[in-house]
Order: structure tokens, then C-alpha cells, then sequence
């Protein structure tokens, strides 16, 4: 055996306490008090990384471990100063960002308008902060506001959109008017209603604009419909809405307009779409039964691509793709890995992907497939709304516009290849134990099937994500084959619950995200077998045969007919009762639930849904401990279960630390008037709770959603609405309850 031969590498500090050599070129040496070493095998360079090299260095100059992951970030473990990680030293984008204190800047307000014109300047439409128009090889912002001592000015600060037509025209959408920009003059031409011109323009607030052909402009007006402008005339023809008659637009208020590759024009309104196709406005409606219709009546935005096929972004339903063979359209949402159901912009890059900006970020179609990538500008940037604001430029790149802030991204380095993540299952719980204290069972990472007696079929699982960008985005979605009809809408909930499981083989399956929209559809796959209650087994229903058979036909007959009903009746009464709170469990929610939507609506008569979750519960859990937690949750269904006492009223236990309150024959008044008091009890029980960012007591909130059904109305949406309302709650504070409005997003 050949000896080894050993070169030696001197350190600045040579207190080193290990060495990692997982990259292929540079070797990390931690020290104990002189910081981080790297070493490049290739160059034999020694760069040396200490505390008081600033921001963006480490947190300590002891460092005890590190690794890198399987995204290639470095992770290092100090002694003091927590854990680190690295960040990508090359970002994927551009952010120029409001500063109002600096004239060169950009304004701060909401961008709702991008435009790049014929000589390549970049237009920016800012809400209530005008217009900007950005050099984009100084990086200065040059302004337009309203001045009402100057004539010529921009009309009004609030714009809407900004649009460029065939001949270089620059027309501007406002609050009060459409605007013509007149380059020579460096100055705007402004189109007011005139009562006494019934030529003139309709509406003074104007939301979109599209060339027509015969250079002709189509005008999306705010309360008067649609114009036509003959632009060389300057004469404009009005289209005012009326949904009764197809020769107008069906609503007031457009939000957007596109030519499909027919040369049909869509309008897309606040209430509803139409197709304008030789003369007449074809209607489109929502209609929750018609699967291949629109899925909102809100269309904010309106896309052709390159290969002439239409899309829509709207307000709560996803983005759309319309089949024009079958005039039908198919819908994409958050359950298929969008970022948000709310839609505000589209666009198509070079490679013929599109880029879709939603309330709550950016994401991509591959146009390999019809599969939804996210794309997260995290860590530095302030904001991860997007607006209405979106422009493909001629170098290709694609700018978004947010709240105060303009993204440019180029997305050839933004689609990076990424592995999907993987996951685990951290924790097992079974009737309120952790596995991780049951020594009879392997540590649950290991544990690859579960078998539970018929006592012990409450159970939840915890599961972790090895991708650690940015785990508080990471998604989760699961279902329980042989249990759910339906995998789970996907959040960043990583805990799946199941209570009073019957006898049975399941399937655990659980999809899982990262933080830019990545998703392992096959990410766990885990066998679940719970055994079947005594009395329901082989020899028990033998033991029955033979006490019918003794007893006589016709007595046996009658007898354990008597017994067998009875045990069932035991049965489902135990199926339909949380094990832990004893109040009723999702099972039997999901049961009443239809009947009592139904009765409400055949009677006419109101039905109030409370949705209450604990606030800060799992800091709860791990603080106090899970047989606190089990306390806490039993003193909270006790205290609803008091409040909700009549006999048309349930509580159920939705999952987890989550409860819902079904009050039938019950007005927003009084409902509002029960979350009041159920609140103000659960503050008057003094709960401690140290680890709560809300107060140093237990504390709930509360969504609420009050309604007279309509016949026929899906029962999951009222209970998806008393979540938006409990959502709302919690981005409001929490300690509160909210009630769902038309309007909450």
C-alpha cells in the first residue's frame, strides 16, 4: 500500500475545528475565534471571512460546523451567533426601488402601466405618482405629474394605463381623461367629456386602451363602457353597457382588451366577458356548475401569444386559457402550483414561456408543458405583491411592476434547473404521543408503513422539507387514499390530521413545493393499516351465527338484528366524535354540513359559519408540551360546545388547532355578537401562553361568513369563505374576527 504524502495549508488562525471538502474546488476550514477559511484546490487562494467584515458576513468567528446542501447553499453552525447560510452571489433580477427624497428615482405608489417604446424608453404608470420614464442606460427617472399652473401637463396622477399605437403614438389612461402625448412639445393633449359634443369622449376616467384597425383606438371606460375614437377625426363612438341587448357591452367598467387570433376583440369587465365578433358582444358568465367556463366574472387582464392562443387572468379564479375549437376554457390555480388566484398580469418571453404576476408573486408556464413554476424574488426585496404593470422589452427582458418598486428580470438566468425537494416525516403523533418517545417504534424518518390497533387511530404527521431557501414558502398538499376524495388545497401547513380513523387500508401521498413553485408530486408515498374494532371482526360475527342459530331462527333473527344495529349506532357515534375533545370531528362535519346548508336555503333562513383557530398554538405545543396543548384544546371545545348550545347548532373540530361554530337560523348580527363573546371567554380563561407574539395569554381568531344560501350552493365555498375572513383575522393581528366581505381577498 502506497504511503500517504500530506501538503500542508497554513491558516491565519490555525485553531481549526473542521474541514469540509464536499465542493469539488473549494474546501471550508472553521476555526475556533478566527472566523471562516476557504480554500481553492485550483488556485491555492485563501480568502479569510470574519464577523467584523460587516453585513452579509458571519455571525460569529467560532464556527463549529457546516454543509452544503443539496441546492448547493452553505450552511455553517457558530457558537453565539445561530446558523448562517449563503446566499447566490449573482441575483436572478433588477429592483429599482421608490426613494421620493431623490428626483432621479422612482415614485412610490403601485405600478400599474409599463411601456417600452419605438426609441426605447422604458414608460412606467405609477398610481398617484404619474408617470416615470426610465433611461435605462443611466438608470434615471425622468417625471410627469399633474401641475394645474402648467398647461400641457399629464391630467391627472392617477394612471392607468400606458400605451404606444402603430405610428408611435403615446395615449395615457387617467382618473380625468385620456391623454395624447405630443413628443415635439414634450407636453399632453387632454380628451374630456363635453355634454355639449355628443362626439366627445364618454367617461373621464379611463382604465385601458387597444388599436383598432383602421387606426382607430377602443377605450375601456370606468363607468360608460366602451368608445371607439377615430383618431384622425378625433371623434369617438360609444358603445354604453347593456346586458340585455348583444349589440353593447354587458358591463360598465373595463379592465382589459385583446384581439384573439380571429380578430375578434375580448373585453374583459369587472362583471363578465365578452367576445365582440361581427358587431354583437357574445357573453360569457361564471357559473360554478360549468367547469369549462370563465372561473371569475373579475377579468383583470387579457394576453395573446405567440401562438395566438388567448388568456385571462382574473380576480379569484386562476389563470384561464381559452380553446377556441371548443369554446371552452381551462383553468389554472393555486391547487395547480400557481402563486395566487389573483391574476394581474401576463406576458410571453423569447422561448415562449409565460410569465404570470400574481398578488403574491411571479410565476411561469414551461412551454415544454403545460406544468406552473413559481419564481421567488425573496431575502432583499420588501414586497411580493405584483400589479398590473407588466412589458417584455426588445432585449427580451420582462419588468413587473410592484407596490413602489420595478423588477426586471432576465428569464433565461431566472429558469435555473433546480432538483425537486425531498421530503420526510419528522414526527408521528398517535392519540396525543409522539412516536419520538415511544420506544417501540423505530425514529419516524425511518419508519416506512404504520400499523395502529382500532384504540389508537388518531394520528397526525409532521413532515419537513430538505429545500431551506426559504422554508416558511414552502407548499404542502396531501391526501389519505381510501379516506380523501381530494388532495388538500396546497399551504404552508406541513402537519396532515386524521381523527377516529375506521378500520382499513390507506395510503398516505404528499406533494410537496419549494419556495419558487417546484414541485415533487410523488414526494412520499406511506402504507397506513388500521385495524377494525373487536365486535366487528370474523369471530365476533360468528359468535352472533351461533347465538341466532341456538336461540332459534326466527328470535335470533330479530335479536341480533336488534344488536347488530345497536352496535353500529355505537360505531358511528364513535366515528363521529373527536377522541380528544369529544365534540363532533370533520367526518360528521362534512356530513351535516350539506343538510344544513340545504335546509337553510329551502327555509330561506340565514346560516352563520365561525371558523377559530388558536393563535401561536404550535409555539403552545412545544413551550408547554403536547399533553397541555391536549388541555388547552378540550377547555376550548368545552367553552364553544357552552356558547353553541341550542340543538340546530354544531361544533366540530376541523383539524388540528382549528375549530368551526355551524350556527343555523343565526344573522350576522348575532353571529358577530357570539365570536364577541367566545373571544372575551377565551381571554377570561388566563390561559398562559409565554411564546405568544399576540399576548401572554391564550387567545383565538375568529373568521365569520353570514348568508342565506342559495339553492344548490356548494357547501365547501361557505366554509372556504369563513377561512378567507379567518385569514384576514390573522393578517390583522389576530385576537380579533373579521367577516367576510364580497371584496377580502
Amino acid at each position: 500500500m502506497e504511503a500517504f504524502r500530506f501538503k500542508t495549508i497554513r491558516f491565519e488562525d490555525d485553531r481549526l475545528y473542521f474541514v469540509n471538502a464536499q465542493d469539488s474546488d473549494v474546501v471550508y476550514a472553521g476555526t475556533w475565534g478566527g472566523g471562516l477559511f476557504l480554500y481553492s484546490k485550483s488556485s491555492g487562494t485563501i480568502e479569510r471571512i470574519k464577523t467584523s467584515d460587516g453585513i452579509g458576513s458571519i455571525p460569529n468567528d467560532v464556527v463549529y460546523s457546516s454543509l452544503i446542501d443539496t441546492q448547493g447553499i452553505l450552511w455553517i453552525g457558530t457558537n453565539g451567533g445561530g446558523i448562517a447560510r449563503s446566499e447566490p452571489a449573482k441575483k436572478r433580477y433588477t429592483a429599482y426601488i421608490a426613494n421620493p427624497e431623490n428626483p432621479g428615482y422612482l415614485s412610490p405608489g403601485k405600478i400599474t402601466s409599463i411601456l417600452e417604446d419605438q426609441q426605447g424608453l422604458l414608460w412606467v404608470g405609477v398610481y398617484g405618482s404619474g408617470i416615470q420614464v426610465l433611461d435605462r442606460s443611466t438608470g434615471v427617472f425622468k417625471t410627469y405629474r399633474h401641475n394645474k399652473a402648467r398647461k400641457g401637463s399629464l391630467p391627472n396622477d392617477i394612471v392607468n394605463t400606458i400605451y404606444e399605437d402603430s405610428r408611435g403614438v403615446i395615449w395615457v389612461a387617467t382618473n380625468e381623461g385620456l391623454a395624447r402625448y405630443n413628443r415635439v412639445s414634450d407636453s399632453f393633449t387632454t380628451y374630456l367629456p363635453d355634454p355639449a359634443n355628443q362626439n366627445s369622449i364618454s367617461d373621464s376616467v379611463i382604465y385601458t386602451l387597444k388599436e383598432a384597425p383602421g387606426y382607430k383606438l377602443w377605450i375601456g371606460t370606468y363607468t360608460k363602457g366602451l368608445d371607439l375614437m377615430d383618431i384622425e377625426e378625433e371623434t369617438f363612438t360609444h358603445f354604453p353597457p347593456n346586458s340585455k341587448d348583444d349589440r353593447f357591452p354587458q358591463d360598465s367598467l373595463v379592465y382589459a382588451l385583446e384581439y384573439d387570433g380571429s380578430g375578434n376583440l375580448w373585453v374583459g369587465y369587472n362583471n363578465g366577458l365578452d367576445r365582440y365578433e361581427q358587431g354583437r358582444f357574445v357573453r360569457y358568465r361564471y357559473d360554478r356548475t360549468n367547469r369549462s367556463g370563465i372561473s371569475s366574472n373579475t377579468i383583470r387582464h387579457l394576453y395573446r401569444d405567440s401562438r395566438g392562443t388567448l388568456w385571462l387572468g382574473t380576480v379569484g379564479g386562476g389563470l384561464s386559457r381559452y380553446d377556441a375549437e371548443k369554446d371552452q376554457f381551462i383553468h389554472l390555480t393555486k391547487k395547480d402550483g400557481i402563486p395566487h388566484n389573483t391574476v394581474r398580469s401576463i406576458i410571453e418571453d423569447n422561448d415562449g414561456n409565460l410569465w404570470v404576476g400574481t398578488a403574491t408573486g411571479v410565476g411561469y408556464i414551461d412551454k415544454q408543458g403545460f406544468a406552473f413554476r413559481g419564481f421567488s424574488l425573496f431575502n432583499d426585496l420588501k414586497d411580493r405583491e405584483f400589479h398590473t404593470g407588466v412589458c417584455k422589452t426588445r432585449d427580451g427582458k420582462i419588468f413587473f411592476g410592484g407596490q413602489s418598486v420595478l423588477y426586471e428580470i432576465n428569464p433565461r438566468s431566472a429558469e435555473n434547473i433546480k432538483k425537486p425537494p425531498e421530503l420526510v416525516i419528522s414526527d408521528i403523533i398517535i392519540n396525543g404521543k409522539s412516536l419520538w418517545d415511544d420506544f417501540s417504534f423505530s425514529t419516524p424518518p425511518y419508519i416506512t408503513s404504520l400499523q395502529l390497533p382500532y384504540d389508537k387511530n388518531n394520528v397526525s404527521f409532521i413532515f419537513a422539507v430538505t429545500d431551506l431557501q426559504e422554508p416558511n414558502r414552502n407548499l404542502f398538499s396531501y391526501k389519505l387514499e381510501g379516506f380523501d376524495k381530494n388532495w388538500s388545497i396546497p399551504s404552508t401547513d406541513h402537519v396532515a390530521y386524521y381523527t377516529n380513523l375506521p378500520g382499513g387500508t390507506y395510503l398516505l401521498k404528499v406533494r410537496v413545493a419549494n419556495s419558487e413553485g417546484l414541485w415533487n408530486d410523488s414526494a412520499l408515498s406511506f402504507p397506513i393499516k388500521v385495524a377494525s374494532p373487536p365486535w366487528l371482526s370474523f369471530w365476533a360475527f360468528l359468535f352472533y351465527g351461533f347465538v341466532i342459530l341456538t336461540i332459534g331462527y326466527t328470535i335470533a333473527l330479530m335479536r341480533s338484528r336488534t344488536k347488530l344495529e345497536e352496535a353500529n349506532r355505537r360505531l358511528d357515534a364513535l366515528t363521529m366524535k373527536d377522541g380528544l375533545t369529544g365534540i363532533s370531528n370533520r367526518r360528521h362535519l362534512d356530513e351535516l354540513l350539506p343538510r344544513i346548508v340545504a335546509e337553510a336555503s329551502r327555509d330561506r333562513a340565514p346560516l352563520s359559519i365561525l371558523m377559530l383557530d388558536i393563535d401561536c398554538f404550535k409555539n403552545y405545543n412545544d413551550h408547554y408540551g403536547h399533553l397541555k396543548g391536549d388541555e388547552v384544546l378540550k377547555s376550548v371545545a368545552n367553552l364553544l360546545a357552552k356558547w353553541a348550545s341550542r340543538a340546530t347548532d354544531l361544533v366540530a373540530r376541523y383539524g388540528g388547532e382549528e375549530f368551526i361554530v355551524l350556527l343555523p337560523h343565526t344573522d350576522e348580527a348575532g353571529a358577530e355578537k357570539m365570536a364577541q363573546n367566545i373571544l372575551q371567554s377565551i381571554r377570561d380563561l388566563q390561559i398562559s401562553h409565554e411564546t405568544s407574539f399576540v399576548e401572554p395569554i391564550l387567545t383565538i381568531s375568529i373568521g365569520l361568513v353570514s348568508l342565506i344560501p342559495e339553492p344548490g350552493q356548494d357547501p365547501a365555498s361557505l366554509v372556504e369563505r369563513a377561512d378567507k375572513a379567518l385569514y384576514q383575522a390573522k393578517a390583522d393581528g389576530r385576537n380579533c374576527y373579521r367577516i367576510f366581505k364580497n371584496d377580502l381577498k
